[in-house]
């Protein structure tokens, strides 16, 4: 069996995506496939794989697979899915509704000089802790010392399509902290579902800066829903107003929560390469086929 992939990135969380309208794989094969292709030693690489496919209900049906094989939802990977139509369509604008694990979600995107800058609308923040889900009973969940080894951390809790737990730390967040204290909330007993990880520190009241540890995944350059998380939590917490900029490892992102509650995020989203899969295994790996748009710059 060949497959065709298209590699993308946006601020640097890369997927492999596979457009599924003509046809869609067995789906006992989807998590040993995810892992296999996520590999970044023996596979393709990347943070989760993309399923592109037809919605009966929407114009497009978007499925996000961490490299475990977890179906998730992501909001980066949503962008990633509007650029690849984009490109498809060879459009300059694109308003879409796109089906995810979640819910309905509204996109657009424009391309000016081969740059494409991405919105999408990802719905409203949920507080209820039954929802995360998570056992503190506390809503919302603000501040709540949650014990860590013999140590308490004050996290703030929420989902935005995928739960999150932030911290506010006084300083960036060393190295040896971040690996160690991480994994181990993301693992808590708290999170029966398991938690992604924020370390946020706010620069200023519209501007924050963030680490992050993704659940199923470990540490990422950017997460979508966690950039919303983070606004969310620190306005919550009086360190924000409801706008802001979020900065990760791999790039910024707009971030509004706006007045009737849905969160706005916008940012970019980039074709890498695109390749060939026979059996499962990446066969060839063509740089050139980067999308014309990108050869233009």
């Amino acid at each position: 069996m060949t497959l065709r992939f298209i590699k993308l990135q946006a601020t640097g969380n890369d997927f492999i995506l596979l457009d599924q309208r003509s046809g869609e794989m067995p789906e006992d094969a989807l998590p040993t496939l995810t892992q296999s292709l996520c590999d970044r030693h023996f596979g393709v690489g990347g943070d989760g794989l993309l399923l592109v496919g037809n919605s009966a209900s929407a114009d497009f049906r978007m499925r996000m697979f961490n490299p475990d094989g977890t179906e998730d939802m992501c909001g980066n990977g949503l962008r990633c899915v509007v650029r690849y139509l984009m490109e498809l369509g060879k459009t300059q604008e694109a308003h879409w509704r796109i089906e995810t694990l979640v819910g309905t979600r509204q996109v657009s995107g424009s391309l000016v000089d081969g740059r494409a800058r991405i919105a999408v609308n990802m719905g409203k923040p949920t507080f209820e802790p039954g929802l995360l889900p998570s056992l503190i009973d506390v809503n919302p969940i603000v501040d709540y010392p949650l014990k860590v080894e013999g140590e308490t951390f004050l996290v703030t809790s929420l989902s935005t399509g995928t739960p999150h737990t932030c911290l506010f730390p006084s300083a960036p967040v060393d190295d040896k902290t971040f690996f160690h204290v991480s994994p181990r909330i993301e693992q808590h007993r708290c999170f029966p579902e398991r938690t992604s990880v924020l370390w946020v520190c706010p620069e200023s009241a519209d501007h924050l800066a963030l680490r992050i540890w993704e659940r199923a995944v470990g540490e990422t350059l950017a997460c979508g829903t966690g950039a919303c998380a983070a606004l969310v939590a620190a306005h919550l917490k009086g360190l924000t107003g409801r706008r802001a900029r979020v900065q990760s490892r791999g790039g910024t992102l707009e971030v509004s929560w706006q007045d009737d509650d849905t969160l706005v995020k916008t940012g970019p989203a980039e074709i890498v390469f695109t390749g060939t899969l026979q059996d499962g295994r990446k066969t060839s790996r063509n740089e050139s086929s980067r999308c014309r748009t990108d050869r233009s710059r």
